[in-house]
């Protein structure tokens, strides 16, 4: 990296503030004792003694006894507020229904195909009964049974479909065209996509079936609908908005820094006038824009949004953060800069959650450039080129990421983040054995926390609990690198 020693005092400053900067949406400790968690909520006893338990593992010692019966029976009390038809959980009721009883299990099955299962059945109805083609056919029952078949098909009316077909048999080929087309119909009596539809029909009849429909409806609007839709855009607005307060907070951070460096330059050389200093971005347009300015060629420092990997970087971009909403950086070169801090902004805290697996393999293939090589990126304005050293400077394991990663956050920080995290919620309550008791449970049996050791015994060995056994220390790390915007503007106003 080129960075003169006049430009050093503004790193340290800028990572001192930074690291001062109000950390409203910290995680709170966990109870220090099994008694103290047993009097807590369901939520913090599970995340108490699932950290417990990780301790444990990493040590290589047995978890004590009153460990895994203070898991069972919290989660034996979890299962049980789930399942409770009034503030219970829909998804979870559902589950257990789709888990338990074949015929639910089967509805299941066959809506996940529904809608592909839906456009081969109309492929070939249209085929046939195009109106086009329709309108080419001479009056007769041919044509009256295709224009049917086509209306019974728009309407998903599959039993309808399927009855108006009929016998075939019974069906006079007047032409070749008819001989053509009762072939088709052939064809589309046998096909197995309409027979899937037909079983799907009759079974959303069924009262298992309706009542597993009206819990996946208490879970919110269905995939592709207008409410969901509308859902998405309010969640897609809420981000965009917090990423342009990020975007404006580290221009406007660049431009103090800019500032700190013509100073330094000044202090060095006869003073020859300068430029006012960059003025903050005007506030943002109606839909919320997170653009930088393309800094000149006597910029030492600039932000930049939406930086976009390029393939140039060679590793595994499986499940990786692969664009990143805003990054500061510092000048290393004529045609080069360094990358000195990445910020990804979220709607919800709990979505940072979710992200941070993505975020750190998104950092690990960073980390993977060659040192001696520049890597052209593109963002919201144009290619920026960063140097290799800079990326491969990025530490991935240290618990603050080194200082380079922040999260900016605008959820309410007087909601005290619920200690077990909800993807880990589910996992537990997913499990065989917790389904099994959830069953159990439902047809009024009663049931001992012992029931539960099995998802005890997953969490310590099984390679897909890992998530859940590191989920505290994962809240941990999120949070401690999370800002709400507000914080950031302010710390960037601090600094001198």
């Amino acid at each position: 990296s080129a960075v003169t020693a006049r430009e050093a005092p503004s790193l340290a400053a800028l990572r001192v503030t930074l690291q001062a900067a109000t950390r409203r949406h910290r995680a709170p400790p966990l109870p220090p004792t099994l008694d103290e968690a047993r009097e807590g909520d369901t939520w913090t006893a599970l995340a108490c003694v699932i950290e417990r338990a990780r301790q444990a593992v990493e040590c290589r010692t047995p978890p004590a006894p009153e460990e895994a019966a203070l898991f069972t029976d919290a989660l034996l009390h979890l299962i049980r507020a789930a399942l409770r038809p009034e503030r219970g959980d829909p998804s979870f009721q559902a589950m257990v229904l789709r888990h338990h009883e074949p015929r639910v299990r089967e509805y299941a099955s066959l809506s996940a195909h529904a809608d592909q299962d839906r456009r081969r059945v109309v492929s070939l109805v249209n085929a046939m009964a195009h109106p086009a083609k329709l309108e080419r056919r001479p009056p007769g029952p041919l044509r009256a049974k295709l224009s049917a078949l086509r209306e019974a098909a728009a309407r998903g009316a599959w039993l309808e479909v399927k009855a108006i077909i009929g016998p075939i048999s019974t069906t006079p080929a007047a032409t070749s065209d008819d001989a053509s087309t009762l072939a088709g119909l052939t064809t589309l009596r046998d096909e197995p996509s309409l027979a899937k539809l037909i079983r799907w029909d009759e079974l959303g009849s069924d009262a298992l079936v309706l009542r597993y429909r009206a819990l996946i409806q208490q879970q919110g609007p269905t995939a592709g609908s207008e409410a969901a839709a509308d859902r998405g855009a309010r969640a897609q607005w809420r981000g965009a908005t917090v990423e342009a307060a990020v975007a404006e907070a580290m221009s406007g951070l660049a431009g103090r820094l800019n500032e700190d460096a013509a100073s330094a330059a000044e202090a060095e050389v006869p003073p020859r006038g300068r430029d006012a200093a960059a003025p903050w971005p005007s506030a943002a347009a109606p839909w919320p824009s997170a653009a930088a300015p393309r800094p000149s060629a006597a910029t030492r420092w600039c932000s930049a949004a939406s930086l976009r990997v390029p393939g140039t970087l060679v590793g595994d971009m499986q499940g990786a953060k692969v664009e990143w909403d805003v990054a500061l950086l510092r000048r290393a070169s004529d045609t080069a800069w360094d990358l000195v801090l990445l910020i990804e902004a979220k709607a919800s805290a709990e979505a940072a959650s979710t992200d941070l697996p993505r975020l750190v393999r998104g950092l690990r293939l960073l980390r993977a450039a060659d040192a001696a090589t520049v890597y052209p990126f593109q963002t919201h304005d144009g290619e920026l080129r960063l140097t290799g050293a800079s990326l491969a400077a990025l530490d991935v394991e240290a618990p603050d990421f080194g200082g380079q990663v922040l999260y900016c956050c605008d959820g309410d920080e007087d909601q005290r983040p619920r200690l077990l995290s909800a993807a880990s919620r589910m996992q537990l309550l997913s499990a065989a054995a917790s389904l099994d008791v959830a069953a159990r449970l439902e047809r009024g049996e009663t049931v001992e926390p012992s029931a539960l050791e099995p998802v005890w015994h997953q969490l310590l060995s099984a390679p897909q609990f890992v998530g859940v056994l590191h989920q505290y220390p994962s809240l941990q790390r999120v949070r401690e690198v999370m800002l709400h915007p507000d914080d950031l503007a302010s710390a960037v106003d601090a600094l001198s």
